[in-house]
Parts: C-alpha cells; structure tokens; sequence
C-alpha cells in the first residue's frame, strides 16, 4: 500500500514537472510576441500546457481541415475530386481571392488544403446543407455557427470569415479531436501544408498544421493561427491577435524545437 502510495507520488511530481517545463517553453518562445498557445495531448485530451490571454477570434483557414473532413465522410467529394482555380474569389461583396502561386491551378483535396485554397472549399460548402455544416462542426467541439441561409453565408462560414468565434483551447480540442481520426487525405495535407504549403513557416520534421489568416469585423489588422499536431503526440496551437498565419506558424515552429530541447 505504501509502495503504491510512494508510485503515485512520485508520478505526480514527475508529470507536474514536465507540465511547468512545458509551461516555460511557451512562454520562452512567445515571449514579446502578445501571443497566446496551447500544448494538448492527442491520446488523453489533457492539457499540457498553454500561456497568454484566452481569447476568441474568428478561425479563418484553420476550419478548412474540417470541412473536408466533413465533405469526405458524407461523400459530397472523393479524394480525387479536383476543382480548378483561377485564383480570384468574390463572396457576398468580400474579396477572397487565394493567395495560393498561380501556376497551381487544379486541386484535389489534399493539396487544396496544403495550399489553402479558398475556391475548391467555397464549391465543397455549397454541396453542404447549413445543418451539415453547423452540425459538422459541433461534432469537434467547435462552437455552433449559423449561416444566413444562403449559399455565400454558409460559404463565409466555411472560411471561418464569419460565424463564431474560437479560442485557442477550443482549437486544441478540435484538432485533437481530427488527429485521433487521421484520415489520410486530411492529415496528407496538413503535412503537405507544413513541407511546401502556406504553413510551411512551421517546416520541421514530424509537425503538421494549417494556418489561418483574418480579419474580425471592425478592424484594420488581421489576425493568424496556426494549428497541428508534432510527432502524432501533441496538439500545437498558437493564436497571433496582430499578425498572420504565417507568422504564427513561424511561433509554432519554435514552439516544438523547445519542446524538443
């Protein structure tokens, strides 16, 4: 009894810790940037660490692992499915024009995900019923967002330029959620996003992501994200209220090389 007592104690101390080396990490690494971050464990769902104000922002790009997930499983696309891309988007009077390089101009899934591309998911929305897609999100945690029940609102939706917003712990507990169902075409391209894509500010071995770059309405700036998991163990998130996705993949990055310290 004893012996089992003293186990336990000592794995308390040990986990408490590795948290607070996990804690110092973040802090390390945004250290001067107003930057927020969450470390997540994808088998348990515990929260290993996270720093900064816990804020809620618009997801942007960030929703787009989930909504080809959700196009696959109620096969309104297949993998193969390509759309092409001519690079300029307009929706509901918003430019959302890819920013994607223009000698790319067919996409299937998963290389339409590594580039972000804004049109192959605009078409995949429009196959969406608005209580498919609100209801797709719900089912990883992420807050109910109802469209206006047209064709652009729910397409805005799907971009994560409108609809509810998201902190960071929701974010790490919607990509927890993704990565424990890693199907191949989603997680192919969160992996192509960090080798080559619009991610690839985060480019080191075994950590994949998606970014996310918008604006909430009323301001000037944008704000970034960016989302993953390394080595299949941890979910990285890091939220950048002034700034891009680029920028927090860049924050990412560093994140997981400290953590590898």
């Amino acid at each position: 009894m004893l012996r089992r007592l003293f186990c336990a104690a000592v794995a308390v101390l040990v986990s408490t810790g590795v948290a607070a080396g996990q804690k110092a990490v973040l802090d390390e690494a945004l250290r001067g940037t107003g930057a927020s971050a969450v470390l997540m464990d994808v088998r348990t769902g515990r929260l290993l660490a996270k720093t900064g104000p816990e804020a809620a922002a618009l997801p942007g790009s960030t929703l787009k692992p989930f909504i080809l997930y959700l196009g696959l499983d109620a096969r309104l696309v297949q993998p193969g499915t390509t759309v092409e891309c001519r690079g300029n988007l307009a929706v509901g009077g918003r430019n959302l024009a890819c920013t994607h390089p223009r000698d790319v101009t067919v996409f299937d899934g998963r290389a339409a995900l590594a580039y972000s591309c804004n049109t192959y998911f605009a078409r995949l929305a429009e196959r969406m019923s608005d209580f498919e897609l609100r209801m797709g999100l719900v089912r990883f945690g992420l807050p109910s967002a109802e469209s206006d029940g047209s064709p652009e609102g729910r397409v805005l939706t799907a971009l994560g330029v409108v609809g509810s917003r998201v902190t960071p712990l929701q974010m790490a507990q919607a990509y927890r959620i993704l990565a424990s169902r890693a199907t191949p075409v989603v997680m192919g391209g969160l992996e192509d996003s960090v080798q080559f894509g619009m991610a690839d500010n985060a480019r080191m071995p075994g950590l994949v992501g998606k970014t996310g770059t918008v604006k909430d309405p009323g301001q000037s700036w944008t704000h970034g994200w960016f989302a993953g998991v390394a080595s299949g163990k941890t979910v990285v998130v890091v939220y950048v209220p002034r700034g891009s996705g680029a920028d927090a993949a860049g924050l990412g990055r560093r994140v997981v090389e400290g953590l590898g310290r």
